[in-house]
């Protein structure tokens, strides 16, 4: 599956992937249902990073945990590969299943942390 980005103004980073634009509208494209990548339990990547947004894939073993921490922005994440789990809150207790297609939206400054159940890949959207 090939997930495609638009974005409107701003400047826009992505320095591994090929970028389009045409006038106000920013395009790329991102492989996201091939293997993982590397060896690594987890691996980040930057796609995005602009005045607005940063945007964020995110590969996670399976069995792998991104461990607790927080964001100063409010974010989304949008599972587009595998199966686990998000959760969220002071004592970690509100938990979601993570499958394709899941996308969870959290406000600024709360406690999350996300276990891969299998490989898992997800897109998460910091904005500024």
């Amino acid at each position: 599956m090939t997930v495609i980005i638009f974005f409107y103004g701003g400047v826009i980073y992505a320095p591994f992937m090929e970028l389009e634009t045409s006038g106000i509208i920013f395009k790329t494209n991102i492989e996201i249902a091939g293997a993982h990548a590397s060896d690594k339990e987890l691996e980040v990547r930057e796609v995005i990073n602009d005045d607005r947004r940063r945007v964020l894939e995110i590969s996670i073993r399976a069995s792998g945990v991104l461990k607790r921490h927080r964001a100063a922005e409010p974010i989304t994440v949008l599972c587009v590969k595998g199966e686990g789990r998000f959760s969220a809150g002071a004592e970690l207790d509100e938990i979601v299943a993570l499958t394709n297609g899941t996308i969870v939206a959290l406000g600024p400054d709360i406690d999350h942390e996300v276990n891969a159940d299998t490989d898992l890949r997800i897109l998460v959207t910091r904005f500024k």
